[in-house]
């Protein structure tokens, strides 16, 4: 067997559907290459990512983990000592009080969004408006808000930050990484090939971030944001100020073009499912009698709402391949089959009734029989254990947020030229 299978699959960005197809074919447990093995079962996400006693925690592959662009690392890179602590530094910050505090933010820039999408839509040669783009600038900005400070303008500007082009362009460096690093004797050759341009916009990037970080911890700021959380007094375990900005960069990444993409996808299902959008939209209308007493915050109670970002978030996912771990030298057991020492983890039908549908009624309470057997657990979009994503409440909140804008949601269709998408677009 080869790997070469699985590193075409990376760079034509159709890894997702390549390993549903070998699972749809082979089972629950697949081998992708030589040494690695792919699970799609609901109880896999907890043997490999979480605590089980008894068990040892499964370290990440790192040969799937770009090392950062700096010399110091993230929560991402970071060995598991330093995790713990940057981890707990940050995890205040991300808590349902401190985003509480930071609601109108949240808030403030869905309103503006909202109000910027009117103008669009009241615009005479605008017949078409791509929702993705507009999402992007949103997060973008409530991120960077949350982040730095200071937003970058995007939205009131209708155009990218140039650093978010070189954050989407210096992105792509990390797919030839990725694969060279799975093939050593591939390893230089296609690191001299990968543009340099490339490379430079992924230093641009970090030290555009670190420049940022830097400003805003030299600034008095009066509202609540990430940093107000985080300790630096590094004699009692605090944050460096390098650490500070490399997570600084992460955080803008993995919090704002992954909230950009579940959004696009709920509202992509929404407007192809008219009936569901109805049900969505008559809720919201009767919960809030007017837009302004719409809250990140109250819009979680709304049932059918929490149902459609779980389905987006099912249907969509902004991380659609599992993150490779190790077994130890020893071997484990993992959803029942053992796997001998280091060996590396959607759409299925032995987790969810008819994959391939929107079906928010399927996370109801009282969801019909249809779904009784569907796995819950197999939908992880955050992950599980040590090493789940920091800003789970963060990312709920945003999409909960802007998906608000449901109560206009009935003024709006889909392009044509979309029409009921693609269900193998690449990633």
């Amino acid at each position: 067997m080869t790997g070469i299978p699985l590193q075409y699959a990376f760079l034509t960005g159709n890894i997702s559907f390549w390993i549903e197809k070998l699972h749809n074919e082979h089972g629950d447990v697949v081998r992708i290459s030589p040494n690695e093995l792919s699970f799609n079962t609901a109880q896999s996400f907890q043997d490999i990512y979480g605590f089980r006693q008894g068990h040892a925690v499964l370290q990440k592959d790192k040969g799937y983990y770009f090392p950062p662009a700096g010399s110091i690392d993230d929560l991402l890179t970071a060995e598991d000592a330093d995790h713990f602590r940057m981890r707990k530094l940050l995890e205040p910050a991300f808590s349902s009080k401190a985003l509480r505090a930071m609601d109108p933010v949240i808030t403030s820039f869905t309103n503006l969004l909202i109000e910027k999408l009117r103008e669009q839509a009241l615009h005479p040669e605008k017949e078409v408006v791509d929702i993705l783009q507009w999402f992007n600038w949103t997060t973008f900005d409530v991120v960077g808000e949350l982040t730095y400070g200071q937003s970058f303008g995007c939205l009131d500007e209708g155009v990218f930050h140039p650093w978010i082009k070189t954050i989407f362009q210096g992105l792509k460096i990390v797919v030839y990484f990725n694969v060279c690093r799975r093939i050593p004797w591939l390893f230089a050759v296609l690191k001299w090939l990968t543009p340099s341009i490339l490379r430079q916009k992924r230093m641009d990037h970090y030290n555009f971030a670190a420049e940022r970080a830097r400003q805003r911890l030299a600034r008095e700021v009066h509202k609540p944001d990430f940093l107000t959380y985080v300790s630096r007094d590094t004699k009692t375990g605090g944050m460096s100020t390098e650490e500070i900005e490399a997570n600084c960069a992460l955080l803008l990444i993995a919090g704002s073009e992954t909230t950009a993409t579940v959004l696009s996808g709920a509202i992509f299902f929404l407007l192809n499912n008219p009936e569901k959008r109805k049900i969505l939209v008559d809720e919201i209308r009767g919960a809030f009698r007017e837009s302004q007493d719409i809250n990140t915050i109250s819009v979680f109670a709304l049932p059918y709402l929490s149902a459609v970002l779980s389905e987006s978030l099912r249907m969509y996912p902004p991380v659609p391949i599992g993150l490779p771990r190790l077994v130890p030298e020893a071997g484990d057991t993992i959803s029942g089959y053992w796997v001998p020492g280091t060996w590396s983890t959607y759409h299925s039908t032995r987790n969810f009734t008819e994959p391939y549908s929107f079906l928010p009624e399927r996370w109801l309470s009282n969801r019909d029989s249809r779904f009784i057997n569907d796995q819950h657990d197999a939908l992880q979009p955050f992950s599980v254990g040590p090493r789940n994503c920091i800003g789970k409440n963060l990312g709920e909140e945003a999409i909960a947020g802007e998906t608000e804008n449901g109560r206009e949601m009935n003024d709006q269709e889909i392009c044509h030229v979309l029409g009921s998408g693609n269900k193998e677009q690449s990633a």
